[in-house]
């Protein structure tokens, strides 16, 4: 019934952070017998109470450090003069041109939106100098932010997933550290990893498959009417306004990285021993690195003339704007997993699939946390409410089938970005295709083929690799699929 409840309220609402409140007040005031019962419990025992316990204060603390340093980069300029010395530096050839433009989006790791949106609007112009589709490069741009942000635990959506484990394990009894546990799934996010590499293997190919294609023979055959046709789609990027060094970037980096390698050994001996941090710790140590980049940010900014320090702390301000949506989306998750785990429904779930007689096949439980991801994050074109409910389920999926819990937290990861990258109502993917200076409902059907393909191969990797449970054979498996089917691909588009 409760589940039920969720799915009517993300259908009407497609979104979670009112899909979540919605949910947790209808059922903690069945259960409390009142309605203005289970809205002081959302309050008391949720919202305040929640964020009263000492790790989860420090995430919330952290979020406005860290939207403000993102802030600093994409509006302050650094992001741009990244972004355009790797776009005037370089071979002027195809190959070389996407190269760059790909190391471009993964480097600026921290930013989802802003780097994609720099990128294809710094890049666009040099991908109709060697005739490549900007349709290629939107592609490229989609395939890489997001799927990088979401392998990385120092960054939004690291610190969201370190978030949602952190609840997981609480409900689950599990002593392991959440900090720890992400790292270890990382190479399970068999999604991300396909994502990023489909650039570099579109590369050597001169035409890609379907649509993608088409619009490839257009440029390199007829480019005056392709550039002509595009440039109706045209659209202004307000982030690749303000001019900047990258070197800005660098610095800002080496700060921030200094100031974490300063802490930490400051709390333990060697990195090896970085699951003893409890994570209170990580997040002051966190939270000390990106404030100081923030003001490195301001006063190498200053001091190369590029703006004054006042404006770049301005830019560093008003990206706390962010803050209160991040902030009540990680909010709500935790409470959400609270109330589904008091309602028994994931218990239930759990026991009902390691019954030997009734349960599920070991070969049917990630693919269906994969799909169930997928789905979720399709409907709502967001990864991380989605996060909040595949998650916890996919770990408890995983105990009750002798799994690795980074299984199943690798396959929710997956399912949540391929939704966040494709869905129609996607953010990531029409900033992507208006960066890039395309039209967005084309560019959905022209990478279409390419997710399916990602998507039936993590579908392969994670019901075959729960067979023999190996980090290495779910990544393995989904790399090779992944290639035979491009390879499919291209010999088809030739054809």
């Amino acid at each position: 019934m409760a589940l039920i409840l969720l799915g009517i309220c993300l259908g009407l609402s497609r979104n979670y952070l009112i899909s979540f409140f919605a949910f947790c007040l209808a059922v903690l005031s069945l259960l409390g017998g009142s309605f203005m019962g289970g809205f002081e419990q959302i309050f008391t025992d949720g919202i305040y109470g929640l964020i009263q316990t000492p790790d989860r204060a420090a995430m919330v603390a952290f979020i406005p450090l860290y939207c403000g340093y993102v802030g600093s980069m994409e509006y302050g300029g650094p992001i741009k003069g990244f972004t355009a010395y790797m776009a005037d530096h370089g071979k002027k050839t195809a190959a070389s041109v996407q190269f760059r433009s790909w190391l471009a989006s993964v480097g600026a790791f921290f930013s989802d939106l802003g780097s994609p949106g720099i990128v294809g609007a710094l890049f666009r112009e040099k991908y109709d100098e060697v005739g490549i589709s900007r349709e290629r490069l939107a592609l490229m741009i989609n395939l890489t932010a997001v799927p990088v942000c979401s392998m990385i635990p120092l960054v939004g959506w690291g610190l969201f997933a370190i978030g949602i484990l952190h609840a997981s394990l609480e409900v689950l009894d599990l002593s392991e550290s959440p900090l720890v546990l992400f790292i270890q799934s990382i190479p399970y996010f068999c999604f991300s990893f396909l994502a990023m590499l489909t650039p570099l293997l579109l590369v050597r190919q001169k035409r890609g498959a379907g649509l993608l294609g088409q619009a490839d023979a257009l440029a390199q055959t007829e480019t005056e009417a392709y550039q002509k046709e595009r440039k109706e789609f045209l659209v202004e990027i307000e982030l690749a306004r303000e001019n900047g060094r990258g070197r800005t970037l660098a610095l800002s980096l080496v700060v921030m990285f200094m100031m974490l390698y300063l802490f930490f050994s400051s709390k333990i001996s060697s990195f090896g021993e970085i699951e003893t941090l409890e994570v209170e710790t990580y997040m002051v140590g966190l939270g000390i690195s990106f404030i100081t980049a923030s003001l490195a940010v301001m006063t190498f900014t200053w001091i190369g003339r590029e703006k004054s320090f006042m404006k770049s702390y301005r830019l560093y301000s008003d990206m706390f704007k962010r803050t209160l949506s991040v902030t009540g989306i990680m909010v709500m998750a935790w409470l959400y997993v609270e109330v589904v785990w008091e309602t028994d429904i994931y218990q239930t779930i759990g026991s009902w699939a390691g019954q030997p007689e009734g349960g599920l096949l070991v070969f049917f439980v990630l693919p269906l946390v994969f799909l169930l991801a997928v789905g979720l994050s399709s409907l709502t074109g967001s990864a991380w409410g989605t996060y909040a409910v595949t998650i916890p389920l996919g770990m408890v999926l995983c105990q009750a089938m002798g799994l690795s819990l980074c299984a199943g937290i690798g396959a929710a990861v997956s399912g949540s970005v391929y939704g966040d990258i494709s869905a129609s109502n996607s953010h990531a993917m029409h900033y992507s295709a208006e960066s890039a200076g395309v039209d967005p409902h084309v560019f959905e059907k022209v990478q279409g083929p390419y997710l399916r393909a990602m998507g039936l191969s993590c579908i392969l990797a994670y019901g075959l690799g729960a067979l023999f449970d190996r980090w290495y054979l779910y990544l393995a498996i989904a790399v090779v699929a992944y290639v035979a089917i491009l390879f499919g691909m291209g010999k088809r588009a030739k054809s």
